[in-house]
Parts: C-alpha cells; sequence; structure tokens
C-alpha cells in the first residue's frame, strides 16, 4: 500500500550527507503535501520528531498581537483523539523524553525527543497537534494567562528589551516592527470578536499540510518510518491558502541613517550597527555576508576588536546576520563597550568604517574565500552528532528553505566564490544605510517603549560625522592573514583503542590519565587539565584574585588562538572550586603548539593596567548584575551559596574586589602556585608517545618549582533532620519565585537513585497543578539537584501574581496532595518512569568532547572505574513504590525533613 500513499520519494543516495554520518535518510511527500524527511539511526538512545510550519507572527492577524505565540501554547492543551490537557507531556516525561516550541517572525516549531521503543504511540500524539486540537474555552483563558507570565517574566532581560525597542525602530508597516509575545490586554476578546475565534481562525488558515515539514528520526528501518508518518499525518488537511508575504521595506527611505538610544536595568554597554540588506537565502552558496563577517568579526592581529582593546574601550564583538526574512535581511556588528568607550562611539563607528574601506581596497580575495570553504569542508566531513532533538528541530525548520537533497550541507557549501555578490553586499554597508544602537547606563532620552517600558531616544544623524579622531590608529588596523592552525595531518588513528581511561603516571602532585578512542570517527581529541590550588576560593579575595588571574590570561591569548577557534581548535580557561582548568579541544593536528603557548600565557601574564581595569571593571559590572537575574535564577543561586562552604556571595566578592590592584594580582599569582596538583586527561585520536609528550610539558612547567599538594573536593553543607530554613532575597523584579529545596537522609547510590526517580514522576503534576491549572506562573519545573553528587530534589516556580507566602503555601499544598497520588502508583507505571529514567540516564556520548566531559567529572569525584552512570542505573532498577513512600515522608515530615525555601 506504501507506494500509493506516498506521492514523491527521495532515495537516499541523493541526499548529500557527511561521510561521518552513518544514518540513513529518505524524503518523501504524502498525499496532503506534507513534506517529511526521515531518518534512521539504529543506534540512536532517543528517537525525535519535529514539525515546522511556515507561519509565525509575520501571519497573525495586525489586531490580535501575540496570536501566533498563543496559537503555540494551545496546541499541547489537549485533541479530540487525547483530550487531557497535560496527555502528551505526561507520555513524554513517563517515557524519558522532552519536549518544546517556540514561535518565530516567519515559522512555527514544535519538537520532542523520547524512549526509542515509544516512538509511533509519541507521534500518534503528536501528530494531533495539527489535525484536531480541541481549544477548549476553560484553557484558552486560563493559558492567555500563561502567555501573560511569560511576557511578565522577561520584561527587565536587557536582551528582550533592545529587541522590542529596535522594532520601534523599523518601517511601521513591516510586520517586524510588530509586539509577538503576547499578553492579557492583546490576547482578549474584542467586542463580539472572541479571542478563541480568531485562534481557530489563524489556526485553519494557516496550519496548512503544504506549509508543513517534518522530520522523524528513529531506531526503525525507513520503510516502517515512512508507514507510521502515513499512518499519523496522512490525515493533516491541506487548505487552499497561498503564502502572500509582500512586506514593504524594513526601514522606510527617511528613517536612516538615525541612532537608537536606550537605558538597561543591567550595567551593560553595548553597541550596534545595523544595515539594511537584500534578502539572503537566493545566495546560499556564495555566503556574501558570511564573508564579509568573518573579516569584520575577526579577532586576530590587526583586527577592530584588537585595536578597540589596546585603547580599553571594548571587550567584545562579533558580526553576523542580524534579521534574516523572506523580504529582507540585516548585518549587524555587536559591541560590548566599557565605561570608557560609551564615551567615544563616533571613533569606534569611525573606525569600523576604515575596516570596510580596507576590504573594500584590499580585503575580497578568491583565497580568503577558499580557506573558509577549506575549513567548511573539514567540519562536514567529521561532523559530530547532535542530539536528536535538536537534529530534527534544525532540519525541519531548514527544509522550508533548502531541498532534501542540500539539507545537511547547504550550511557548509562554499563552492561559488563570487567578488561581484560580495561586493554588491558590501556596498550596502555605507553610513547613509546605518542605525546605531547604544544601550547604556545615564543616557537621555525622551520616549519610553509601549510594551517595555524602556526609555529611549531616536535621532536623525549626519554622514559626515564618522571621522577618526587619531589618524595613527588607522595604521594598526590589518586583514586577518592566513590562518596558520587549520589542520593539515587528518588521519585517524588505527582502532587500538582501550575501554576506559588509564592512569598511566601518579607521582605526589601528578596524576595523567590517557585512552585512545576513535570510536567517533574523527581527527579530533581532547586535553584537559586541572591545576588544583588550596588559595582559589579560601576566601572571597582569593576567588576574586583566582578569577582576575584567569580572565587576564584568557584576554592575552585571545589575539593569538582566535584563528585556532576559527580552525575549530578550542580552548577553554576556567576557575572553580578546586583550582584553575583548561581544556584543548578540537582537531589534534596542532593541540601541542596551543598548549605552548597557553602554558606560557598562565606562567609568564602580561601584566597590563589597561586590561587589568577594563577586565576588573566587567567583572565588577557581573557581579552587580546578578541581582537582575530572573528571580528563580537568583533563589537558585541563593541556595549554591547556603549549601557550598566554598561558595562567597555576590556582595563579598565585590567587597574584596573594590580593593584589588594589578600589584595584588602580581603578588598572588606565584602564591597561589607555590603548592599545587595538576591532573591531566588525553582522550581521543592521540597515541601515546603524543599524549606523554604533551603531559609532560605540563608536569615540567608547574612542579619542577612548585610543591606538590593535594586539594580535597569540595564539601556540602548535610543538613541535620527536622531542619527547614527560610531564606528571603529582596530583588528589583516584580515577579516572585520560589525554590523549594530537600535534601536526602544520605549520601548514597540508593538515595541518588530515588531522588532523580521521584523528581521524574512529580515533573508533570508539579506542571499540570501550578502552571496549567493554578496559572501561578510560566516558569514551573521540578528538577533534581544533586549538588556535590549529594542527592536533593528542587521545586522552582516563578509566579507574576503570588507573593512568597502564597508560593510557600501552594507548594506545600501540592506536596501534601501528591502523597496520595504516589501511593496509588501502579507497578506499571512505576516501571513506566523507571524505564523512561533509565532511557535518559543511559543514552550513548554523542561526541567526543562529551564523553571526555564524563570522564573528568568521574576523576574529580575520584570514581576510577568511570562506572558511575550504570551503577546509578543499577540502584534505579532496585527503586521500589515502598522505598519511594518512604523517602516522600521523610521530606513531608517536621522531624525528618532536611529543606530550604529560597524566595526571591
Amino acid at each position: 500500500m506504501l507506494p500509493l500513499l506516498v506521492s514523491m520519494t527521495v532515495p537516499a543516495a541523493e541526499i548529500k550527507k557527511s561521510p561521518n554520518d552513518t544514518r540513513s535518510y529518505q524524503s518523501l511527500v504524502l498525499p496532503n503535501h506534507l513534506q517529511v524527511l526521515l531518518i534512521s539511526d539504529p543506534d540512536t538512545d532517543k528517537s525525535a520528531a519535529a514539525m515546522d510550519v511556515n507561519a509565525g507572527s509575520a501571519d497573525e492577524p495586525r489586531q490580535w498581537p501575540g496570536l501566533a505565540h498563543f496559537l503555540e501554547h494551545m496546541l499541547f492543551l489537549g485533541t479530540s483523539k487525547y483530550p487531557k490537557a497535560d496527555a502528551y507531556q505526561d507520555f513524554i516525561n513517563q517515557h524519558g523524553g522532552s519536549q518544546n516550541a517556540y514561535t518565530a517572525f516567519d515559522h512555527t516549531n514544535f519538537f520532542f525527543d523520547i524512549d526509542p521503543d515509544q516512538l509511533a504511540p509519541a507521534l500518534d500524539r503528536f501528530s494531533q497537534f495539527f489535525i484536531a486540537p480541541l481549544f477548549s474555552e476553560d484553557y484558552v483563558s486560563r493559558e492567555a494567562h500563561a502567555v501573560d507570565s511569560e511576557y511578565k517574566a522577561k520584561i527587565r532581560e536587557d536582551g528582550r528589551r533592545l529587541y522590542e525597542t529596535m522594532r520601534e525602530t523599523y518601517n511601521p508597516d513591516h510586520p517586524m516592527s510588530r509586539f509577538s509575545v503576547g499578553n492579557l490586554q492583546t490576547l482578549q476578546d474584542h467586542g463580539e470578536l472572541k479571542i478563541r475565534d480568531a485562534l481557530i481562525n489563524f489556526y485553519q488558515h494557516s496550519y496548512s499540510a503544504s506549509r508543513m515539514r517534518l522530520v522523524v528520526l528513529g531506531k526503525e528501518p525507513l520503510p516502517q518510518l515512512a508507514s507510521w508518518v502515513t499512518q499519523y499525518f496522512a490525515s493533516i488537511a491541506d487548505h487552499p491558502t497561498t503564502i502572500s508575504r509582500q512586506m514593504p521595506p524594513l526601514f522606510t527611505s527617511s528613517q536612516l541613517p538615525a541612532e537608537l538610544q536606550l537605558t538597561p536595568i543591567r550595567e551593560v554597554r553595548t553597541l550596534s550597527l545595523t544595515f539594511p540588506l537584500p534578502p539572503l537565502r537566493q545566495y546560499e552558496d556564495n555566503k556574501p555576508v558570511q564573508y564579509l563577517a568573518s573579516l569584520l568579526g575577526d579577532e586576530g592581529k590587526g583586527s577592530i576588536l584588537a585595536l578597540l582593546k589596546s585603547l580599553g574601550w571594548a571587550s567584545s564583538l562579533g558580526a553576523g546576520v542580524g534579521y534574516n526574512g523572506p523580504d529582507a535581511s540585516t548585518m549587524q556588528i555587536s559591541l560590548s563597550l566599557t565605561a570608557a568607550g560609551q564615551e567615544h562611539i563616533n571613533d569606534i563607528v569611525s573606525l569600523v568604517f576604515a575596516y570596510l574601506r580596507k576590504i573594500e581596497e584590499g580585503g575580497i580575495d578568491e583565497w580568503r574565500f577558499r580557506e573558509m570553504a577549506k575549513l567548511a569542508d573539514i567540519d562536514f566531513r567529521f561532523q559530530e552528532k547532535v542530539p536528536p532533538i535538536n537534529w530534527v528541530s534544525g532540519l525541519a525548520n531548514a527544509l522550508q528553505d533548502h531541498t532534501a537533497e542540500q539539507v545537511l550541507y547547504s550550511s557548509y557549501d562554499y563552492h561559488n566564490y563570487d567578488a561581484q555578490v560580495i561586493r554588491q553586499f558590501l556596498d550596502y554597508l555605507t553610513p547613509d544605510h546605518l542605525l546605531v544602537t547604544l544601550m547604556a547606563p545615564g543616557l537621555s532620552t525622551d520616549k519610553t517603549s509601549r510594551w517595555y517600558d524602556v526609555p529611549y531616544s531616536y535621532t536623525q544623524l549626519k554622514q559626515e560625522q564618522w571621522q577618526v579622531s587619531h589618524p595613527e590608529w588607522l595604521q594598526q588596523l590589518a586583514l586577518p592573514a592566513a590562518n596558520p592552525f587549520i589542520a593539515e595531518q587528518l588521519h585517524v588513528l588505527k582502532s587500538n583503542d582501550s575501554a576506559k581511561p588509564e592512569l598511566l603516571q601518579q607521582q605526589p602532585g601528578f596524576s595523567f590519565w590517557y585512552q585512545q578512542d576513535t570510536s567517533f570517527g574523527t581527527p579530533k581529541a581532547d586535553f584537559f587539565v586541572n591545576l588544583r590550588s588550596a588559595k582559589t576560593n579560601d576566601t572571597a579575595r582569593d576567588t576574586a584574585l583566582s578569577e582576575l588571574y584567569t580572565r587576564m590570561v584568557e584576554e592575552q591569548l585571545n589575539t593569538l588562538t582566535y584563528p585556532a577557534f576559527v580552525a575549530g581548535l578550542e580552548f577553554e580557561l576556567y576557575r572553580h572550586i578546586r583550582g584553575i582548568s583548561f581544556k584543548i579541544t578540537g582537531y589534534n593536528d596542532k593541540q601541542s603548539v596551543l598548549l605552548d603557548e597557553l602554558q606560557h600565557a598562565l606562567l609568564q601574564p602580561q601584566w597590563n593596567q589597561v586590561r587589568f581595569d577594563q577586565i576588573k571593571e566587567d567583572y565588577l559590572d557581573e557581579l552587580r548584575n546578578r541581582k537582575e537575574s530572573m528571580p528563580y535564577k537568583v533563589s537558585m543561586g541563593r541556595l549554591s551559596e547556603r549549601l557550598m562552604p566554598s561558595f562567597h556571595t555576590s556582595a563579598e566578592l565585590i567587597s574584596a574586589l573594590q580593593g584589588i590592584s594589578l600589584n595584588d594580582l602580581q603578588q598572588f599569582v606565584p602564591a597561589w602556585r607555590q603548592q599545587i596538583q595538576v591532573v591531566v586527561l588525553a582522550h581521543g585520536n592521540l597515541d601515546q608517545q603524543q599524549a606523554r609528550s604533551m603531559a609532560e610539558k605540563v608536569k615540567h612547567a608547574w612542579l619542577d618549582k612548585a610543591q606538590p599538594a593535594d586539594v580535597p573536593r569540595a564539601t556540602i553543607d548535610a543538613l541535620p533532620a527536622g531542619y527547614q530554613e527560610n531564606i528571603s532575597e529582596q530583588g528589583p523584579h516584580k515577579d516572585t519565585a520560589i525554590t523549594w529545596y530537600w535534601q536526602a537522609d544520605q549520601d548514597d547510590l540508593k538515595h541518588r537513585a530515588a531522588f532523580a526517580l521521584l523528581s521524574q514522576i512529580i515533573s508533570t503534576p508539579f506542571y499540570a497543578d501550578l502552571r496549567t491549572r493554578q496559572q501561578l506562573g510560566y516558569i514551573v519545573f521540578a528538577t533534581p539537584m544533586p549538588i556535590m553528587d549529594w542527592p536533593g530534589i528542587g521545586l522552582v516556580l516563578q509566579s507574576p501574581s503570588a507573593d512568597a507566602a502564597t508560593l510557600t503555601t501552594r507548594v506545600d499544598q501540592f506536596m501534601q496532595d501528591f502523597r496520595t497520588q504516589l501511593q496509588h502508583l501502579s507497578n506499571d507505571q512505576l516501571q513506566t518512569f523507571k524505564q523512561g529514567l533509565m532511557s535518559d540516564l543511559s543514552k550513548p556520548d554523542q561526541t567526543l568532547y562529551e564523553r571526555s566531559n564524563y570522564y573528568w567529572r568521574e576523576i574529580d569525584r575520584g570514581a576510577y572505574d568511570f562506572d558511575s552512570r550504570n551503577e546509578l542505573l543499577k540502584a534505579i532498577g532496585t527503586i521500589d513504590k515502598a522505598t519511594l513512600l518512604t523517602i516522600y515522608d521523610h521530606m513531608l515530615s517536621p522531624q525528618q525533613r532536611r529543606a530550604l525555601i529560597v524566595t526571591a
């Protein structure tokens, strides 16, 4: 029957995929014109599916701002076949899956993953979103409050405030100028025009099979996946509608050049330069904006950023596509400024235009394009897997603009160098096509944005104002040279892999772990180093100094190592509880060279006063801004501070940091290095000789002139039985949040397993009750909280309407009521939850880096059998309902519970 049901099939051989991709692909079109991409992966740890609908906020009626987003929410709340509002979420959660959706300007994307054995029933439930949603009158009213809560939860986020204020500078006739989140003001009845009717009309008009792209990934063969897709999705209606998106220009001819200034909530200073461009989708194989962005966003010697950093004006710069719509696009250059940089906007913008002139005069070269093509080809050749849920979601959206044959390859395709096209786009990057957007404290404003109450001003600019005040600065600008870090040796070692890391060397203050691992088929390796020092976090001052040290070194290395980053060779340097670590990841060919540069900078840092002042200012701003985070994040952060003796509060760190000078840092670093413990992990496409050579460099660099140390692992504050503490954090946000944390009686496998399982079982009922039924807020979740591996569970809720006392009462009532639900949990239901959790925890590593991080955590906790995951899975298998009830009763009992309640 299948050939009769499927109107067109694209054979897998015609879909261009990476040589490292072992999955099978097939494209088909159902009789209702639904385009489908099937992916068979017998080894997958999760099955997944995504539906992308070519309808978004651009398509909603003007009188209903946020309707597309509201519709996305409503599809989760019951269908004719599965009418319970939490039926879909409950099924996905029980079987170890996750689900979500998002609404964009021109599309809406729904996606889930699940235990591979449950794909068919999950597809059945998922397909009903697009066949027969209920749009229950009761839930229409309730979910409007949820959308409003989502809107209010992010009303103090500066990124959202900036994005929404920029909308007010666009052509008011363009859909991008409209509010698209929605709230109670916009999602209500208009007289006889009912919001429910508007939802149904929009759904019936826009959610047509021909506007949808479905991607399904499962362990089954392609014919079986095709059969399921036909069975479940062929009945989606294909309404005879046409997509009409004839839009006016994003900016009118009289709007630019202009400057938008707005004030932030946090202590941040950002500058962005926006240039309107033609639509990009017809230039997919020319990549003109990617080419220009690679030059403008360069961070190496001679770059715009390198010059601005030397002047103390900026800390970061990025360039790329901003808006990318069917009608137009924008190029955006974004900078993070220092306080000094805020005073030199004219010079900064002038330097950008000076660099653009350099590109025009000598920067459009075929060799540069071919270098980008070579890097893209290497990445495509050795493409690593991404989580199935991300893979299907991205591909479903990409299928709106690309054929199935090219959808896996299009972003890597640099085959068509066209200097004329690049120059055509460069010609748009001129002063008369510029919107300058400055967000910084203390700006003079005369307007307030409608939906986010952002103070701002908008003024026209004169083109002739962009003149560099010091022409000698121009001599420091230069286009990037050929990249010396591009990997040349790309062979994968012959299979001689060991099952787990081996301890090749151990002596006082030093241990070296090694595993050759070529199972991912890539010429990549991970080289991790942990430099443990007891002085890292002894006091708040030590913590601040350690953080300044890592940031100074990272900044020193940036210009040198940026080409390595572009070439797929990265490093990460960070402070942690026991010391400072660095990780070198990516193509292994030139890792030893990067290691030498990294260690040289750590051992011989350049003490530059301008750089120190800039980094200290950024760190202070970051600490001060923590109080402006969303309340639920504040509450969870305060919980960690309370439980971890080695954590210092933001106030303590700010106080310590304010008195630290560059001289203090210079004196601290040698003292920090006097007693040290070094742990090394080499993992991946490195033979033992290469790994030993790199490890020896590390050992001698740090231990030849230092005393070996043994730095113990950090501990958690174990709460006594019968303990409950209430902690209140006052903040500026209008929402209120609660994190209610229960700590296990013991730190053992049984309790780790039981608390993880309880979190799995509680998750959906907690969400359904406090979010869907009671409508207390948009952010509602239960989560395991194994802090330093000590088992715990947290219930988290942020509300725009309830105060701390109300949230505490409601969460407590839920916990009391849920006792009955847990009591009546059947053995079959419990087994389903256990299987779902075990499926989630037992998923194989997707990438080398993911596996390396697992090993790294095992080494840190002293689990040298590298088997903690399997031990936990075994423990979950032994948990019965009686055990869960005993633990749950301890959580409820005033005499037995160990709890913290943090409100913010």
